[in-house]
């Protein structure tokens, strides 16, 4: 059988077990909720690993940014489309306003959840902190500061912290989600992988974890279609872009996008080895043709073991897929595109590159005095990195910034 990669799963590759935690109440949102919270590291953070470690632990933080809104929301409508996983919230924050209150947020999480606003006088230092971090108008006195979090951003902290499950979104972000999503579907291009198709098993919200080179990995794929006629599987993304869709293939190296479709594909081969533990939930009978599974026995699990549902054993895992449109109000529902990665594209996204040398995988000796990196770096690479930081306690530096000062007979105090 051919495989996208050529490098096997590492040898103490484990599988993990089902989460003891899943019951007859977990929804989708709650799964979701819990795959964030799991500590098995994903892409999107390992790619923060070209900053020191210090640094790469405060970039995991949550962003609230307009544009991940609408991309998340969008997201929403094409993969959860039961229940309500979002909240739409008229005075939603927005600028330095919502960083402060994202960060407030983060806080009380890390304070058991305790909302510190209805604690003002144990925490009036730390909003102070958060204040200066985000530099939000340093002529105002302290008080008039928590007044305006209080009025402008206290509904919006109080939801976050009651719903940590779902996305709290403005009017606006929802309407350009939905106009996104509406694209998406309506389009001759995009159409086949939003609606349903003749021989095809789609599966929304596809959790992978699995283990690479001793690392615990997590991968949240937005789909994958099953072709149960030609025993393939294709991994898909849809993403949206704050540019022209034109424009998406000259930004995935930019972006990183190569990274994620590589890791996601690698994720993907490993659970069609049997070397993966893949979760999803339990779609609507009439709009997903579950009748095809192939079990009618399944326990009454909203989230279930994608073995369970369908036997994709040795299934050819296909090239990842982009589903892309623009956040560019003027632009959507011109020219959605459908972006197919070629087999070099994902190579370079898993063994990084050199900018003289494409798709070289590094070579990473023992015996070698000092290591050689890719000058672009990719999932493997960036296993490596953060490999490197956690054994060698070294948190002020990364692997590369170290090894220049070792290179050039520095010493750093």
């Amino acid at each position: 059988m051919n495989h996208l990669f050529e490098l096997k799963p590492s040898i103490d590759a484990e599988i993990p077990t089902v989460n003891d935690n899943l019951t007859t109440q977990t929804t989708i949102e709650e799964l979701y909720f819990s795959y964030r919270s799991n500590q098995a590291i994903s892409q999107s953070s390992l790619k923060l690993v070209e900053t020191p470690y210090l640094v790469f632990e405060t970039k995991k933080k949550s962003n609230s940014k307009p544009y991940f809104s609408i991309g998340t929301i969008t997201d929403k409508l094409l993969t959860m489309p039961y229940g309500e996983n979002y909240f739409i919230l008229l005075d939603k924050p927005s600028g330095k306003m919502l960083d402060m209150a994202d960060r407030i947020i983060d806080f009380c999480i890390d304070q058991a959840n305790e909302n510190i606003l209805d604690n003002l006088g144990k925490y009036r230092e730390n909003i102070n902190q958060i204040r200066t971090e985000v530099e939000y108008d340093g002529r105002l006195k302290l008080d008039t500061v928590i007044n305006n979090i209080v009025d402008n951003a206290g509904e919006y902290i109080d939801e976050t912290l009651n719903n940590p499950e779902k996305l709290i979104i403005s009017p606006r972000e929802y309407n350009i989600g939905k106009q996104i999503y509406e694209s998406m579907k309506n389009n001759d291009l995009t159409s086949k992988y939003v609606l349903p198709q003749k021989g095809i098993i789609r599966l929304y919200q596809v959790i992978i974890y699995f283990t690479y080179l001793g690392v615990k990995c997590k991968a949240a794929l937005d789909a994958i279609d099953i072709d149960i006629i030609n025993n393939t599987v294709t991994p898909i993304d849809y993403k949206t872009t704050g540019f022209r869709t034109a424009y998406f293939p000259s930004r995935i190296k930019q972006l990183k996008y190569h990274i994620q479709a590589a890791s996601y594909s690698y994720a993907l081969e490993l659970l069609v080895q049997g070397n993966a533990l893949g979760l999803t939930y339990r779609h609507k009978e009439d709009e997903f043709g579950i009748e095809l599974f192939k079990s009618n026995n399944l326990p009454d699990l909203e989230i279930l073991e994608i073995k369970n549902l369908v036997d994709i054993t040795n299934f050819k895992v296909l090239p990842f897929k982009f589903i892309v449109e623009t956040s560019l109000v003027p632009e959507i529902g011109i020219s959605p595109k459908v972006f197919i990665c070629s087999k070099e594209i994902l190579h370079e996204g898993f063994y990084g590159a050199y900018e003289d040398k494409k798709f070289i995988p590094a070579d990473f000796s023992s015996e070698s005095l000092f290591t050689t990196l890719p000058k672009i770096p990719g999932f493997k690479t960036c296993i490596e990195y953060y490999k490197w930081n956690l054994e060698t306690g070294i948190h002020n530096l990364t692997k590369k910034e170290y090894n220049d000062i070792i290179q050039y007979g520095g010493i750093l105090l």
